[in-house]
């Protein structure tokens, strides 16, 4: 099973990302680093860059904070049929200009309900990808906190979709659209399958699956096949085909469909590539590389960039890692807590070395517990060693990195929360990157 033949030869004059992080915009992982990098330099060389992107609450402090202003493009209803029953998505999309050559698309839905906690209720969404503790609270349920949304799949379909009725009515066309990750996996399948009257041309312009993290938990699946056919608007005749061949562990897997669908596949390293080519590490994915070659995917290895002066903290992209460790360390002095950022712990100069530095979501899915059991020996065994880290996520986690910059003085700064000021110090001050 294979997807329709795409023009891989045109001139590319525009491309379209689809993503659900982008720089300080929104995000809470390593996307919103290679979106924002890439993007910028894209438009940098001369190219027209859109990027859709879910409206999260979050986006309206980057663009208050930035002075830009929001121009509605237009608005659409997104069939999402659950099965049992047939939900409409009322979607706005509002645009900005972030840079020459380069528009953000804001994609917007109603409340959005959280299917298996609350049927009746519509909660605010304030996360990405969580549940943050406000949200627990409104659907009297504690423990979701710092748990990923139940309904991820549902998300991810209204934002291929949504991406699809958006292009179906801009005066654009995109020469190439780029899915980032399982989220935005999906968009070939649904042009080229989808039953919805998305526009023919959609179904052939070139696109490019980018696999950010191929470690199981983060393909985006679900194990429930007559949803995926239904909400996905595969028509129900072509349904057993089309899921079967996308089945990976008994789920329907969104980078195994994007990966046969997609005009190109492509990893954010040469080496992670081949792993998962080439060796058993790829059973940490489910077999997905090696399912790949026996589909005939060729899965391209291709090392993400990194824009130094985005990451810089003392003004002088040749200042060297003292230089930027020194400033850092001496600007955590005057941090100051706010409802969101919780500093605990501070460090030394004159320690912290080697500095450890780690940004993310605290998980177990991430590793974050073997991660926390390991530096804990390490600052046992060497007095010099520093750890600084930054992120939020399951509460059990935090505790443990909490507790840990109350045992170490000094060597320990663990801040509770995100900024990309305090993310870029970070980035720039570690000798070692976990």
């Amino acid at each position: 099973m294979t997807g329709r033949v795409q023009n891989k030869n045109s001139k590319i004059g525009r491309i379209l990302h689809i993503a659900r992080e982008f720089g300080p915009v929104a995000g809470a992982g390593g996307i919103k680093d290679v979106t924002w990098g890439l993007c910028h330099a894209t438009a940098n060389a001369g190219i027209a860059v859109e990027i859709f992107l879910p409206h999260y609450r979050k986006v309206d402090d980057y663009l208050l904070h930035h002075d830009l202003t929001l121009n509605e493009s237009v608005a659409f209803v997104v069939p999402m049929d659950y099965g049992p029953y047939v939900h409409a998505e009322h979607v706005t999309v509002s645009t900005c200009q972030i840079a020459p050559n380069l528009c953000l698309s804001l994609l917007k839905a109603d409340s959005f309900r959280y299917l298996a906690e609350a049927p009746e209720k519509k909660i605010v969404r304030h996360g990405i990808y969580q549940y943050t503790k406000a949200e627990a609270a409104a659907l009297g349920n504690a423990s979701l906190e710092g748990l990923g949304y139940s309904d991820a799949f549902a998300q991810n379909v209204l934002l291929v979709k949504a991406s699809l009725l958006t292009l179906a009515q801009v005066p654009w066309r995109p020469d190439l659209v780029h899915c980032h990750d399982g989220h935005a996996a999906l968009f070939p399948l649904i042009a080229q399958v989808g039953m919805e009257a998305y526009p023919p041309y959609l179904a052939h312009v070139p696109t490019l699956l980018t696999i950010h993290n191929a470690g199981k938990g983060y393909h985006q699946e679900t194990a429930g096949l007559d949803y995926a056919q239904s909400i996905c608007g595969i028509p129900k005749n072509m349904a057993k085909t089309v899921i079967e061949a996308c089945l990976l562990e008994g789920a329907f897997d969104p980078l195994l469909a994007g990966g046969i669908y997609s005009t190109a596949v492509n990893t954010v390293s040469e080496n992670y590539a081949r792993e998962l080519r080439e060796t058993g590490l790829d059973a940490l994915t489910g077999w997905l590389g090696h399912t790949y070659a026996g589909r005939g995917v060729n899965l391209i290895g291709i090392t993400n960039g990194i824009d130094l002066c985005a990451h810089d903290s003392t003004g002088s992209p040749c200042a060297g890692k003292e230089a930027l460790k020194k400033t850092s360390i001496t600007q955590l002095k005057d941090f100051k807590d706010t409802e969101s950022d919780q500093k605990y712990g501070d460090l030394s100069e004159e320690v912290c070395r080697p500095l450890f530095t780690f940004v993310g979501r605290l998980t177990a899915q991430k590793g974050f517990d073997d991660l926390h059991d390991a530096v804990s020996r390490l600052l046992d065994e060497d007095e010099q060693a520093g750890l600084w880290g930054l992120g939020n996520g399951d509460p059990r986690i935090v505790k443990k990195f909490q507790a840990l910059a109350k045992k170490y003085k000094d060597r320990v700064c663990f801040i509770e929360g995100f900024s990309e000021f305090h993310a870029n110090q970070i980035f720039a001050s570690g000798d070692f990157f976990l």
